[in-house]
């Protein structure tokens, strides 16, 4: 007998999912810092996005209720809006939850303690796609008394196609280092 040769399975190429990309910077304690949520689309079209960011109420606070704002370039503010109908011209909607006063249950389980900002970038006027790059940026405000790494974990990443379609979608957490000022080393002059 001769063996029959198997056919290779030809191969589509997915592209891997949106990812929203959220900053690790470092700050003195008692200081306000700010935190950039990003998108790389990495070949989908995305016409708006939402996410969720749990934080620890101990170690950061928003620098407002409104302390997040949306970037200039994709904002529906932009002159871009008025000259080019591809333009974004996207809103951002945030939403801060109290985990402890939370009456509907919108904090993941084990969530005492800690805020849930959710935020959303979309327009209910167009379909344009947002390009890959910054979203947000967040200013917080670190508490005064702590000194460690207050982690913002990313929750509910949730990407949508123009027409509505959801794609998928991934975020990775965000971190701020929070230091004690008074630790932070002089610079010094190098020897001549």
């Amino acid at each position: 007998p001769t063996a029959t040769p198997t056919p290779w399975a030809t191969a589509t190429a997915t592209p891997p999912p949106a990812l929203l990309l959220t900053s690790i910077v470092a700050a003195p304690a008692g200081s306000t810092v700010d935190v950039a949520i990003g998108l790389l689309a990495d070949g989908y079209g995305v016409a708006a996005v939402q996410n969720e960011i749990l934080f620890d109420k101990s170690d950061l606070s928003l620098i407002s209720g409104d302390g997040c704002r949306i970037n200039p370039a994709i904002s529906d503010q932009s002159s871009a809006c008025s000259e080019s109908p591809s333009a974004p011209c996207k809103f951002l909607a945030t939403n801060l939850i109290d985990c402890d006063q939370d009456p509907r249950s919108q904090c993941p389980p084990g969530s005492a303690g800690r805020w849930l900002l959710r935020a959303v970038v979309i327009s209910f006027q167009n379909k344009a796609l947002i390009p890959s790059g910054l979203l947000y940026t967040c200013t917080f405000v670190t508490a005064s008394r702590t000194s460690g790494t207050a982690v913002l974990e990313q929750h509910n990443a949730r990407a949508f196609a123009p027409g509505g379609l959801e794609l998928p979608a991934v975020a990775e957490n965000g971190s701020i280092t929070i230091f004690d000022p008074g630790s932070w080393p002089t610079p010094t002059a190098p020897p001549p």
